[in-house]
């Protein structure tokens, strides 16, 4: 979850483990026919997550921009797909992972992101044993390589997307 100061009040974080940042997904013809200029603008339509960074960041950086939230990345996809939104905002990795794992779809991520966002794990913020033991744990992750392994895995080698339905 992305380590916010808002979400710090409610729940304890261990982390970051990954830094990740807000990207854009759309179709190599949206991004063709449109530039950056364009993205405040009410005909902008700019899907997002309902409830998520990605909606404030949209809400905040770009409110002109007609915002259409949804309730998961496959519906906001499918929007970009039927042409009902020009891009989707959300996390770097969503973005990329996107792109890799529908070649076909004619899809595009930016790969530089637009913010800088930490990913950390959330806990409930009255076990401090339950923190420690996953700061603990993180640590010796992270220590041993398997981190950078982890990373590797899921975001260089993407055969495991071959795995999906």
């Amino acid at each position: 979850m992305t380590m916010t100061s808002q979400r710090n009040m409610t729940v304890a974080f261990v982390g970051p483990y990954f830094i990740s940042g807000k990207s854009f997904l759309t179709t190599t013809s949206t991004l063709t026919s449109k530039g950056s200029a364009e993205l405040n603008d009410p005909a902008m339509r700019v899907a997002a997550l309902r409830g998520s960074t990605s909606e404030s960041f949209v809400k905040e950086t770009i409110p002109k921009a007609t915002l259409v939230t949804t309730k998961d990345y496959d519906e906001a996809i499918n929007l970009i797909q039927q042409g009902k939104v020009d891009i989707m905002i959300a996390d770097l990795p969503a973005c990329v992972v996107t792109v890799a794992r529908y070649p076909e779809r004619g899809l595009f991520a930016l790969v530089t992101p637009l913010t800088r966002e930490p990913i950390g794990i959330a806990l409930p913020g009255n076990d401090p044993l339950l923190v420690n033991w996953t700061q603990n744990w993180l640590r010796e992750v992270e220590a041993s390589g398997n981190l950078e392994l982890m990373k590797d895995l899921w975001f260089k080698n993407t055969s495991w997307l071959k795995q999906l339905p």
